[in-house]
């Protein structure tokens, strides 16, 4: 249970971590990209048109309000983020549509004293998706050392219970008769009790012997 509830909040971690990392870059790029239209002394249709086309090649999705005028590099999403254009504060925001989730970075900004806000966006479906084949592959190879460590200890286990499996196997020889002394390759943990044991059934032995030379001794001859 503990090892699941490590691999859950791991996806958690990698989601939040590439979530950070993805709204820290939008941040600096919108910030950037204010910049150049801040320093944008031609007209404001050429400075839209020229942030327009940067956003086309490096970005899913851009859409800009400025002097009343909206342009988006994707008309279908511009109706969906149009209530984020009217929202106060810089903030990155989730926005879903179906089965995409879309990470958008809003930035307020002023131009030649006139008020806009800047919209970037990134798909985030697509990292999702990356992230998850990552989380499960690192699980399965989590899983896999999991089961080898398991088996591992399994063997290493079974191997230190070979001595106690013999020391049985010969007490029962020696309940039986088969043999007088235990002979046994053991751990040094064992040592003593096998030769405790050895000295038992050698004081035992001592006795018998001289019990019969006792009878030996008192029997007529």
């Amino acid at each position: 249970m503990d090892h699941f509830t490590t691999w859950l909040l791991h996806g958690i971690f990698l989601q939040s971590l590439a979530r950070d990392f993805l709204g820290e870059r939008l941040q600096r790029e919108a910030n950037h990209a204010v910049a150049q239209l801040e320093q944008d002394q031609t007209a404001v249709p050429t400075a839209l048109d020229s942030v327009s086309q940067g956003y086309q090649v490096f970005h899913h999705l851009y859409v800009l309000r400025f002097n009343g005028s909206v342009s988006a590099s994707d008309p279908q999403w511009q109706q969906q983020l149009a209530p984020l254009l009217d929202e106060s504060g810089d903030a990155l925001i989730d926005v879903n549509r179906g089965t995409q989730h879309m990470l958008v970075y809003r930035r307020h900004f002023e131009w030649q004293g006139t008020q806009g806000v800047l919209l970037v966006g990134e798909d985030f479906s697509q990292v999702e998706s990356g992230l998850a084949t990552l989380h499960w592959w690192v699980g399965g190879i989590a899983a896999v050392l999991l089961g080898m460590l398991i088996i591992l200890n399994m063997l290493a286990v079974n191997r230190g219970l070979i001595p106690l499996w013999q020391l049985r196997q010969q007490l029962e020889a020696l309940r039986s008769g088969k043999r007088d002394r235990l002979s046994l390759v053991a751990p040094s943990e064992l040592d003593e009790l096998v030769d405790q044991l050895n000295w038992f059934m050698d004081d035992i032995d001592l006795r018998l012997k001289r019990s019969r030379e006792s009878v030996a001794n008192l029997s007529p001859h």
